[in-house]
């Protein structure tokens, strides 16, 4: 089968040796093609591809995205977006024939891949089917550029494992087998861009990539319509003064349990305070176990757990009635799009104190939030009552949250992404079809 496709990139790169070599010959704006999660999907990833590709169409870049969960036209055109071409999805054995044949059709100058370790993103094996792939794009000479959102470190992996002896091996072969598939595919990659210092600085000291080439490009913020926060208060029927809010996927690693035990202390300090906790679950249990906490400790007043995915046009409503957004993950293994949204409506954010968490947030004059630590409730809700309780500190980060809002919109992002395109098509020793 890998044959059959390499085959077909050859043809197209013959193709190309009878068109002029120079793209300011030719006038054509250049063409970038996405492979990536997309809308309708409900996942992070999707609405990050959906939001840099309307912002690198709306520069000038020509982009197509290749994605799998669309209705079951082949293609789909709206003049106002983005071209989006349905693939197999990573799940099937057409897969990497379905993605070859595409690009084969489209001949992109670029191939843009958005990549996450998360399990099941790219099906079995984490994404072992994209190989062949890279391998083939390399060969042909076109650029790829991969987006890493997220990887896991030995820590990440010992605090998702455990530490107990009996485990030690599953963390450790685990950690192996990511050592050696990122190498392997990252291998191919003209670039891999990084929403921050700390994933690249690990990628290179834990992964063992080099820096050479490794760029940072922010995760951009969204353009959100505010609404004002009594309005939206009112909407949702809270009475309460203060409203905290943790949005997005329920499971575990969010650290929702640690969140509930610290509100007890925080309506200790702040009796008009309401927490809301809104998204999706992974499990049920999870929202059971959820409520029972809030139940045996004595806050079911106090908390309101909507679980359920909340429509896009509902999302205003959660963050403009917000005061403050919460986001007590377990895990740091990539940059928070909910941060990202907490910012779009320009509210500071407490969060987990480790690196990743503290680079997104700033710190000093440029502080847009509070670390705390999760081992201690009380130091939690001390974090969050000092930046209630001192409204002088709240409007500074808030202010800090403007800046970085404006500096980091989805223009400014596509600018930057469309500068790596520009850079590795400079750079490539090879010929593009």
């Amino acid at each position: 089968m890998y044959y059959h496709e390499c085959a077909a990139f050859m043809k197209c790169l013959k193709e190309f040796d009878k068109a002029p070599a120079s793209r300011e010959e030719t006038k054509v704006r250049m063409h970038v093609a996405l492979l990536t999660p997309y809308p309708p999907a409900r996942d992070g990833i999707a609405f990050y591809s959906e939001q840099l590709s309307n912002a690198l169409k709306a520069i000038g870049v020509k982009v197509h995205v290749l994605t799998w969960e669309i209705d079951a036209s082949d293609r789909i055109v709206d003049q106002e977006r983005v071209e989006v071409i349905k693939i197999s999805p990573p799940t099937s054995f057409g897969f990497t024939s379905s993605v070859t044949t595409a690009l084969v059709r489209l001949c992109p100058d670029v191939v843009h891949v958005q990549y996450s370790f998360r399990r099941g993103l790219y099906g079995w094996g984490l994404g072992v089917q994209l190989l062949p792939i890279f391998f083939a794009l390399h060969k042909l000479g076109t650029p790829l550029v991969v987006t890493v959102h997220d990887i896991w470190s030995r820590s990440d992996l010992l605090s998702r494992f455990g530490r107990n002896v009996l485990v030690m091996p599953k963390t450790i072969s685990y950690f192996m087998y990511l050592h050696a598939l990122s190498k392997f595919l990252f291998t191919y990659a003209d670039a891999i861009i990084c929403h921050s210092h700390y994933l690249e600085d690990l990628l290179n000291s834990e992964y063992k990539i080099g820096y050479g080439k490794m760029f940072v490009i922010e995760h951009g913020v969204p353009s959100c319509q505010v609404i004002d926060s009594d309005e939206a208060k009112s909407k949702m029927n809270i009475k309460a003064k203060y409203v905290l809010l943790n949005f997005g996927m329920m499971w575990e690693a969010k650290g929702l349990d640690h969140l509930v035990q610290a509100m007890k202390y925080v309506v200790e300090a702040l009796p008009s305070v309401h927490l809301i906790i809104a998204g999706q679950p992974y499990k049920k249990q999870y929202v059971e176990q959820l409520l029972n906490l809030s139940k045996r400790i004595g806050l079911e007043e106090y908390i309101s757990i909507h679980a359920k995915f909340i429509k896009e046009d509902q999302v205003p409503l959660y963050f403009s009635a917000s005061s403050l957004v919460i986001t007590p993950y377990i895990y740091s293994t990539g940059v928070s799009g909910v941060i990202r949204l907490a910012f779009a409506f320009e509210k500071p954010v407490v969060a987990t104190l480790n690196p990743l968490r503290a680079e997104e947030l700033g710190v000093d004059q440029n502080a847009r939030g509070v670390l705390a630590s999760l081992d201690n409730p009380r130091e939690l809700a001390r974090a969050i009552t000092k930046l209630l309780k001192n409204g002088e500190l709240y409007e500074e980060l808030k202010q800090n949250v403007k800046v970085f809002k404006i500096k980091n919109d989805w223009k400014n992002i596509a600018k930057q992404t469309s500068e790596i395109y520009r850079r590795v098509l400079q750079t490539s020793s090879h010929r593009r079809c």
